[in-house]
């Protein structure tokens, strides 16, 4: 997959492993508003140890959050009909830009976005949290701008994004991370102006950052 601004591309590739043909296939997508999928061409048979791919255009119209879209897909197989339902890898930062500003329009931002905020506390592998590690999962991983010396506490991290959206909507996201490192825990708050988008936001944050729940 590849993403620019509010654009981007999938490929999704089927192989077949056995010794008999797929007929009939077919992908369906779940309607996503916020989202345009344009699915290109896809063969409607796969041969025995052969592959089939399908390349989909995707637009970002509007903010959005969670569920990403579903894919469904089907065909006849050596044992009969096959359906599998699986999630399309569509999270927002995805579309995600960064937006570097100063600490005094950081704050008029986060001031602007009061009650509109998604918060969740995390263990922390090792119970800290190292710039090097911040840089990676936020600016390299989710398109955020890290941006230095606006938080009076050395230990937190603050960033900024934006949402790249076809119809200009407002995607702000804004994020402060609150390390303890004495408790090895970390809050991440996310504001924005839309609530599926910063809850989204911030529970992908937590889940990159934070040690994984026990089974």
């Amino acid at each position: 997959m590849e993403f620019q601004n509010h654009q981007g591309r999938i490929a999704i590739f089927m192989g077949n492993k056995t010794n008999a043909s797929f007929t009939n296939l077919q992908i369906q997508f779940s309607p996503q508003p916020a989202l345009q999928l344009q699915p290109g061409p896809l063969a409607s048979a796969c041969a025995p140890r052969q592959q089939q791919s399908q390349v989909i255009l995707v637009q970002c119209v509007a903010p959005f959050g969670e569920p990403p879209p579903q894919t469904k897909i089907s065909f006849d197989g050596p044992g009969g009909p096959v359906q599998l339902v699986l999630p399309l890898p569509l999270p927002p930062t995805k579309f995600n830009t960064p937006l570097r500003v100063e600490g005094s329009e950081f704050f008029r931002l986060w001031k602007g976005f009061e009650g509109r905020e998604a918060q969740l506390v995390f263990r922390l592998p090792g119970g800290q949290l190292v710039e090097a590690t911040a840089e990676k999962v936020l600016a390299s991983g989710l398109g955020f701008a890290l941006l230095s010396g606006v938080d009076p506490n050395a230990a937190n991290f603050v960033a900024a994004g934006k949402l790249a959206t076809a119809t200009g909507q407002d995607g702000t996201l804004l994020v402060r991370l609150e390390v303890n490192p004495q408790a090895g825990m970390c809050r991440v708050s996310v504001r924005s102006p839309s609530e599926a988008l910063h809850q989204a936001v911030a529970k992908s944050i937590a889940t990159q950052l934070g040690v994984p729940a026990a089974a």
